[in-house]
């Protein structure tokens, strides 16, 4: 019986010590990051292992989404999670190809946002979605083949 107390109490110190090791990482992480895009003091894990990735550089917050819908604007929006392997295997495509067409395509992130699912009706991720004047007028919803995000932006410019 001792036994199993001794070995149950090194487990124990041994996953304190990990989580500790692993928070002190993560606020390390954060100091070096600074002020980063998502305008919060701590990031999920995913999210810290793709803030530094060109491809998820264009992050758009809650707050201003809601401004351009109010405003009436015509955009498309890209909304991902940030440790959906679909998401991260579509997202550099999806990038170039918006970069090609001279699209501006802003990310809402909905790991550190989760409101964003219900707010926009996001069943999965990746959801491309293209607004006109503030309403939504069309989505893709998973990860698409090049031709069908290109087809996408083409037919639904941003103003």
């Amino acid at each position: 019986m001792k036994k199993i107390i001794l070995f149950g109490g090194i487990i124990v110190v041994v996953f304190a010590l990990l989580a500790l090791l692993t928070m002190t990482s993560n606020k390390q992480k954060m100091e070096l990051v600074g002020e980063n895009q998502f305008g919060k003091d701590e990031l999920m894990p995913a999210t810290m292992e793709i803030v530094d990735d060109p491809n998820y550089q264009n992050a758009i917050l809650p707050d201003e989404l809601q401004e351009r819908l109010d405003n009436q604007e015509t955009f498309t929006v890209y909304f991902y999670a940030s440790e959906c392997p679909h998401c991260r295997e579509a997202t550099p495509r999806l990038v170039e190809i918006a970069e090609d067409l001279g699209e501006d395509i802003p990310q809402y992130n909905l790991r550190e946002f989760e409101q964003g699912w219900d707010d926009y009706n996001i069943q999965s991720t990746p959801t491309l979605v293209h607004f006109k004047n503030g309403v939504e007028e069309q989505r893709i919803v998973g990860a698409a083949e090049n031709e069908i995000y290109e087809q996408f932006l083409t037919a639904y410019p941003s103003e």
